[in-house]
Formats: C-alpha cells, structure tokens, sequence
C-alpha cells in the first residue's frame, strides 16, 4: 500500500456546521452559526489526524465561563489549555511533558468574544498563536502531528471553523459512546462496609495504600504515603482481617524518604525463608525487608531498578523465579528474581508504544495466572487517555507476549489488581478512567472469568465501590481475599465533600452478596443500574 504525502486541507467545522468531525460524549448543538458543547467527557476530534511534515490547524472560537475550566485543544495526549483561574494558560502531557503554566488568560482570551486560534508546525517547531500574536512554541521533532481535538471540559466552547492541512493519517481516537453492555452494581453509599484506616482531615492528606494479607488468613499489612505518592512510608498491621489496626509500626529513618506509592509482597525464597518487602521509588527504586513477619524492618537500599512507580505486579513463575513488573520512561518494564526477592536482574522494556498503538504509554502492569496454570495474563493502565487499558499475555512464563492489545472499556481505568474468588470468577478494582463511564470516574471493580479478560469480553457486572469527592484522585488498592469468601479493597480517596482530605479506606463484600444484588437486576446483562442502600 502506498502512503499519502501530499498535504490536503480538511474542513472539520465550517460556519458552525459539523462537516468531517467525530463528537464523544453529549452531542455538540449547532446555534446561531456556532457549534456548542459544554462538561467533562464530551469532545469533538477532527476525523483525521496529521502525520509528517508541515501542519496547520485553524480554529475560530468562544470561550464561556473558562474560570476554573482546564478546557483544551488536544493533540494526541497532549494539552494546550485555557483557565480563567489559576494557573491560565497552560501545556501539558504528551510531547509538552509536565504542566507548564505559559500566560494569563486575560492577556489572549475575552470571555463570550470570539477568538482565532492557528496552530502550526513548521521545520521542526510547534507554534500557537492567537490573534496573531504568539503564545507558546517549541521544537517538535515526532514523526507524525497526530490527532486535534478540542475539550471544553468545564467550560463551554462554541466553535465557528475549525480545518487541518498537511498529511491526513486515520486518527486515533478512544470512543465510548456506545453504553455499557454490562450494568453496575453501586453499593458506595452502604458505609456499614467500610473500615477507615487513616482517616484524612482538613490539613492531612493519606495516599495510595497497598496491601498484605499472609497465610492465616487473618494477619493484614497496609503501607500508604504520607501525601500525594510521598512522603513517609506509613506501615500499619491488622490482626482480624482488616477490621481494626494498630498504630504506625516502628520502621528505619530512611523509610521517611520514600517517594512513591510503596508496595507490600510476601516470598519465601529458595532458602525456604519467608521474607515481606516494601518497594518504592521514583526515579531509583528501593526495597526493604523484614524476615520475622513484619515486626522488625530493614531500612530501604537501592535495587538497581529505575523507575517512575516501584513493582505494581509480581509472580512466582514455575521454575520458583519471580518476575515483577512496573513502569518508568518509555513504558512497561520486566525484572526477574532468583533468590526470593533479594536482587533483580537488569530490567527490559516489554511494552511500549508500537505501530499499532502509537503515542501508547501502558504503564502500571497486574499479572494474574490462568485457572489452568499454562498462561499469565498482563493487564495495563494505558496513560496517554488515546486507548483503552491494555493486555499481554504469556505462555511461556515471561520470555514472550502476544502483541498488546486494548481491552473492553468496562475494564478500562487506573491500578487494577486482580484476585480470584473462590469459585473461579475474578474480581478487578480499579480506577475507572473508561471514556463515558457511568461512573464518573468513581472506584470500581469489574466481575467476570479469566475467559472473559483475555478474549475481550465485557464481563458479567461491575461494582460502584466508593464515589469520589476529588475527581480521579484515587483508587490505587489492596485486594484481598478472606478464606470465607470475603474481599478487602483498600484505596486512598476522599469519602465525604468538604474540607477533609483523602483517607485511606477499605470495602468489603462477598461475590454473593453481589449476585442477589445483580439477580435484583431483572435481566442479565442490562446496563441499568442498581439503586444504592441509603447511608
């Protein structure tokens, strides 16, 4: 197949008229000669992306009520981005990298006036400008423009003439406006579930716990930052089952240095010694250990790993080796242990962008073994918000994986952490970050069978675990199985609206209690959602 490289021009809005655009979410309303969208989770792409070479995008628009907005033009999984409020103007994500704070709103913008936006790319530089007069620019040495869309957010965009010129590609673009297939069961106001580990206030935020349960099925850890990812390693133990908690146990100085999201693991080694570790870090991760169960702790050491979150997955594989997983720069990433945990093999790069999925940054991997012990499954945020969360699989214990695929939007969203119930069927929290969710990007978890993960299947229900009051500022979990059937999920999110700050909280529930909530349904797999208890 030959490739186009002649630039054209595509008209995508034209005197407010929808002429070769793709809308997500409520629909863009034509008025007076503008088409208008306002909130969160609706978007209008160009149905074309732009691919090498010189581009040009033009936009003639209103902003209305921008304070506080964050709405944006996109491009790809980056932002160029209007508020009202602080901090203005703004870029971030994708080639941008972090949040950039690039002017005040007022200096470019007038609220309800309208504006002309040109975007351009010309020998290697991206350029914005408004009005004519130049906003933000910098090199842009990718091989392809990618996919413009433009996201009011919450704010309200009207839009005159929107047109791209340069090489038209197909876009890339993560749709969900097809409902749900599966319904949602919500038990997130039924606080009789709950058991508060760390209770957030005003001043005090608690962050992203992880979880330990150990073979007497009583005996819990939880370690959680002290803030956003960091700082502190806070360690706490449970002797019911997470029904009630000591204070803080005693740990190394070093610990309160962590600076990311620690994570708790339980291996007894080829020497047949039962060792826990604590892993952190961001930029350099770090581990500690204990050997007497958890009651004495090492201080934290470096591994030799580098890393932007420490191991979000780790397997024992048949050979008795364990191979663990988790992100840095350029994607996913594999080590592998011989001795219980002790030290790491170099780490390799296993998924990352690929032609199929360019721009793709899947990051944040779970393992889960098949039923029949032959296969193991790789389950991936995928943090660009172009795709779906992604899924690899192995059958040959880690040496090689199938082409990563995304999987159904019910299983789409942040952290997942797979367990099995006992009788066969999976349960995965997460945080849901699916396009047009019906859960407003609340705390969830998804029930359904190993078949159903790796054949793309959307699954039998999902369960509403806990609403969120901060947005997406949650859901990093423990996951936890009793011997009666019982799950403990543990997150960090902000329970109430008001002051208080995020506190480290756990919900338990059996899958048969959500079975006679999913039979109350009426009809097996209808999307309607099941009324919650009053709190």
């Amino acid at each position: 197949m030959t490739t186009c490289t002649i630039a054209e021009t595509r008209v995508i809005v034209e005197n407010g008229n929808l002429r070769h655009g793709i809308t997500e979410g409520e629909p863009w309303v034509r008025k007076d000669g503008w088409l208008e969208c306002r909130g969160r989770d609706n978007y209008l792409f160009a149905d074309r992306g732009l691919g090498a070479g010189d581009a040009t995008v033009r936009i003639r628009m209103v902003l209305l009520d921008p304070a506080r907005s964050a709405a944006s033009i996109m491009l790809n999984r980056g932002h160029f981005g209007f508020d009202g409020a602080d901090p203005g103007m703004f870029v971030s994500g994708g080639l941008f990298g972090h949040f950039k704070h690039i002017g005040t709103l007022d200096d470019f913008v007038t609220p309800g006036k309208p504006f002309d936006l040109l975007l351009t790319r010309r020998n290697g530089i991206l350029a914005f400008s408004i009005n004519g007069r130049t906003v933000y620019s910098q090199p842009d040495s990718r091989t392809l423009f990618g996919t413009i869309g433009l996201r009011p957010w919450r704010a309200t965009m009207r839009i005159a003439e929107f047109t791209i010129e340069g090489v038209l590609t197909p876009p890339r673009i993560r749709m969900g406006s097809v409902p749900f297939p599966i319904p949602t069961l919500d038990i997130s106001r039924e606080s009789s579930r709950w058991v508060v580990i760390a209770r957030g206030t005003a001043e005090q935020y608690w962050g992203h716990p992880t979880t330990l349960l150990m073979p007497d099925g009583k005996t819990m850890f939880c370690v959680y930052p002290r803030g956003h990812g960091k700082p502190d390693a806070v360690l706490r133990r449970s002797d019911d089952a997470g029904l009630t908690w000591t204070d803080p146990i005693p740990t190394p100085a070093n610990w309160r240095e962590s600076n990311n999201c620690p994570a708790l693991y339980r291996f007894v080694g080829p020497d047949d010694v039962e060792r826990l570790f604590v892993f952190e870090g961001n930029g350099r991760m770090r581990q500690a250990m204990s050997t007497d169960s958890g009651s004495t702790w090492s201080p934290m050491h470096e591994n030799g790993l580098r890393t932007i979150m420490p191991f979000t997955g780790i397997i024992e594989l048949k050979d008795g080796r364990l191979m663990g997983g988790w992100n840095a720069r350029g994607g996913t990433f594999l080590s592998f242990s011989s001795d219980g945990g002790l030290t790491w093999t170099p780490q390799i790069l296993v998924a990352g962008e690929t032609e199929r999925y360019p721009d793709a940054y899947p990051c944040e991997p779970a393992f889960i073994r098949s039923p029949d012990g032959k296969q193991i499954a790789m389950v991936m945020r995928e943090n660009s918000r172009l795709y779906n969360s992604m899924i690899m699989l192995t059958d040959d214990e880690g040496k090689t994986w199938s082409e990563m695929r995304e999987l159904p939007r019910t299983l789409t969203g942040d952290r997942h952490q797979p367990r099995y119930a006992p009788d066969g069927r999976l349960v995965i929290p997460f945080r849901d970050m699916a396009p047009q969710t019906p859960d407003g990007g609340d705390f969830v978890a998804w029930v359904g069978t190993y078949e159903d993960l790796v054949t793309g299947k959307p699954g039998q229900y999902r369960i509403k675990l806990l609403h969120s009051y901060a947005g997406t500022d949650h859901g990093y979990s423990g996951n936890e199985v009793l011997p009666d059937g019982t799950f403990v999920i543990t997150t960090y999110i902000k329970l109430r609206p008001g002051p208080e700050k995020q506190s480290v909280v756990s919900v338990r529930f059996t899958l048969a209690e959500m079975d006679r909530k999913f039979a109350a349904l009426g009809t097996a797999g209808s999307p309607r959602r099941l009324a919650p208890a009053a709190r």
